[in-house]
């Protein structure tokens, strides 16, 4: 939390994720439903370990995009939404 005093440091998470290629199974949850998902994930031929890091991508940003798009983009806010509940009833029945 800033507290006013000078800045000493900026800590960029905006990147965090470049090389891992679980970021590229985002769009399973983004765009695919059960069945569906499922077939993308044969064709990604990933382990289950980057599967779950993609299901955590495909929660944080879906939360994010629900909040931050409530009201300036509802449709993206929507798209956000999907992703989200996709990613948890995904892990609920994975764990």
């Amino acid at each position: 939390m800033y507290t006013g005093g000078p800045s000493t440091g900026v800590i960029d998470f905006g990147t965090l994720g470049i090389g891992d290629p679980a970021c590229d199974l985002i769009p399973a949850w983004y765009l695919f439903g059960g069945e569906t998902r499922e077939l993308f994930r044969t064709a990604a031929d990933v382990d289950d370990t980057t599967w779950a890091r993609g299901l955590g991508w495909a929660l944080c940003l879906g939360l994010g995009a629900a909040r931050c798009y409530r009201i300036r983009n509802p449709a993206l806010a929507t798209v956000g939404r999907k992703a989200m509940f996709e990613a948890l009833a995904d892990f609920r029945s994975a764990y």
